[in-house]
């Protein structure tokens, strides 16, 4: 079985169980949002926490590859659950919240098990407002490019 590997449930009650540990290191809005996916040859557990207004989110993907160490996918996925548990403590724990990993992959060793992270800071709401910029500069091209063609194809323009 490949793709998603956490039950909603599962998803909602590990983001609750986090929100729960940091609460006090919380800034106004910040939640967890889980999810969990397996693929060929890994297992991995991503985690975000996000503002609700859309304006901050650090998304953050760990993998191991599966049977590492012996153990199934269930005990992986706990040795990842721990493995975010420590990098957020460490995360929330800064005046300056500094990312523990940036957008490119790289090698941690953690519990004896080689994991892979990778993450990003972002700003879903400007985003979003950029691509809906993008999105209306080629809907006015596309329009402008119509009008042209139907100008040149009439006969009776000048």
């Amino acid at each position: 079985m490949y793709g998603p590997f956490l039950s909603e449930f599962e998803a909602r009650r590990v983001g609750r169980m986090l929100g729960s540990l940091f609460l006090g290191r919380l800034r106004p809005g910040e939640a967890f949002a889980v999810r969990g996916h397996l693929e060929p040859g890994w297992v991995g557990v991503a985690v975000e926490l996000g503002r609700a207004d859309a304006s901050f989110a650090y998304a953050v993907e760990a993998r191991v590859a599966r049977k590492s160490g012996g153990l199934g996918d269930n005990a992986l996925k706990e040795v990842l659950y721990d493995l975010h548990g420590a990098l957020w403590d460490g995360y929330l724990g800064g005046a300056d919240r500094e990312p523990f990993t940036g957008p490119k992959w790289e090698e941690v060793d953690y519990a004896g098990h080689r994991v892979w992270l990778r993450g990003q800071e972002r700003d879903p709401r400007s985003e979003a407002a950029a691509d809906e910029m993008i999105d209306a500069g080629a809907r006015t091209d596309a329009a402008r490019a119509r009008a042209t063609a139907t100008a040149d194809d009439d006969p009776a323009a000048p």
